[in-house]
């Protein structure tokens, strides 16, 4: 992802975090085979 969005890893911890945040989206399973899920409104 950070390749493809021409990011830091900082970055992309940050975006993340702020989308987790609000609420639109989540992580499903583990840290290593997850994945994350857009969460529909």
């Amino acid at each position: 992802m950070i390749k493809q969005l021409n990011i830091t890893e900082g970055s992309l911890r940050h975006h993340l975090e702020q989308l987790k945040n609000n609420g639109i989206i989540r992580r499903e399973g583990a840290d290593k085979g997850g994945k994350w899920v857009i969460i529909e409104h």
